[in-house]
């Protein structure tokens, strides 16, 4: 991937949400937050462009998986992540997971692995 990376962190658990923007911010993506899916469509809708969408697979007002769908269809190149608590990965809706809460070196590397073709 070449040029500026930028992730949209979708999650209602705001301690979630700001341990996956430290993270990122860490290694010089731009980071977007939202806590909700709503906030998350506002800020892909005012967004250029969009590299990652990094998203709780269970959102207040949405799933992850149809916030995925929904973000797709404003960037379709954006590749996604879902973070996943016990139990949800049925919720990821077949999309890369990430278990919660986020530890570093996990985490960098399933980012990089949606950041990297194959």
């Amino acid at each position: 991937m070449t040029g500026p990376v930028k992730v949209l962190v979708a999650d209602a658990d705001p301690e979630a949400r700001e341990q996956a923007a430290v993270i990122l911010g860490g290694f010089g993506f731009t980071v977007l937050k939202a806590a909700n899916g709503a906030e998350a469509l506002h800020q892909a809708r005012g967004s250029d462009e969009l590299t990652l969408l990094v998203a709780a697979a269970r959102l207040a007002d949405t799933s992850g998986g149809r916030l995925a769908e929904a973000v797709r269809r404003i960037h379709p190149e954006a590749r996604v992540l879902m973070g996943v608590g016990f139990g949800g990965e049925a919720d990821a809706e077949g999309y890369p997971t990430i278990r919660k809460p986020y530890r570093f070196g996990p985490f960098i590397r399933a980012v990089r692995e949606q950041l990297i073709p194959a």
